[in-house]
C-alpha cells in the first residue's frame, strides 16, 4: 500500500532522478478498488477451507497514514469473496483486541493465524508467534481460541508475485 515506508521510498527515488535517463517506482501492490480482487483471489489459495467456527486472523504492520483504511477494505473484500478473514495490524487500528472482539461477537472457536507481510521476519516471529505474552498467538490463546499458524509471506505466494510482475510490466511500459 501506499504507506509510510512507500512515501520514503518514493522520496528516495525522487532523489536519485538526476542520476538516470529513466527511473520509474511502480504502485504498491494494493493501491486503487481494481488491485483488491486479484489480490484476494490469491490470498484465497493459501487459505484451507474453513469449517463453522473458524476464521483466519491476518496479521499486517499497519500504517499511520491515510493507507490504513486499506486493511479494512481489503477484509471487506475477503469476506465478500467467501473468506472468514479478519485482519488486525501492529501499528494503529484495527489491532489484536479488536480483531478479538470481532472474533468473540462471531462466536469464532478457532483460528489460523497468518502474516499479511511479504516476508515472514522479524515482525511474524517476534510479534506473531514468539512465546511472550503479547504476541498475537499467545493473546488469541489467553482468550480461548485454538490456533494454528500459517508461516507463509505474501511475498512467497505465486499469484501475488505474478501481480507484482504485472505492475512491474506496467510501470515499464507506461
Amino acid at each position: 500500500m501506499c504507506g509510510e515506508e512507500f512515501k520514503k521510498l518514493q522520496n528516495q527515488v525522487e532523489g536519485y532522478n538526476h542520476l538516470f535517463k529513466v527511473l520509474k517506482l511502480s504502485q504498491p501492490l494494493l493501491q486503487s478498488p481494481a488491485d483488491f480482487l486479484p489480490v484476494v483471489e490469491a490470498i484465497k489459495q493459501q487459505v484451507p477451507a474453513l469449517k463453522n467456527g473458524e476464521a483466519v486472523v491476518f496479521m499486517g504492520h499497519g500504517t499511520s497514514n491515510e493507507s490504513q483504511r486499506v486493511y479494512s477494505n481489503l477484509e471487506s473484500f475477503l469476506k465478500v469473496n467467501g473468506v472468514n478473514g479478519f485482519i488486525g495490524t501492529l501499528k494503529g487500528e484495527p489491532g489484536i483486541q479488536t480483531v478479538i472482539k470481532k472474533l468473540e461477537e462471531m462466536q469464532v472457536k478457532e483460528v489460523i493465524l497468518m502474516p499479511l507481510l511479504l516476508a515472514t521476519g522479524h515482525h511474524v516471529k517476534r510479534d506473531m508467534i514468539e512465546d511472550k505474552a503479547d504476541s498475537w498467538k499467545n493473546q488469541l490463546e489467553i482468550h480461548g481460541f485454538k490456533v494454528q499458524i500459517y508461516l507463509q509471506g505474501l511475498g512467497e505466494n505465486p499469484k501475488i508475485q505474478q501481480r507484482f510482475l504485472d505492475l512491474i510490466f506496467h510501470c515499464i511500459n507506461q
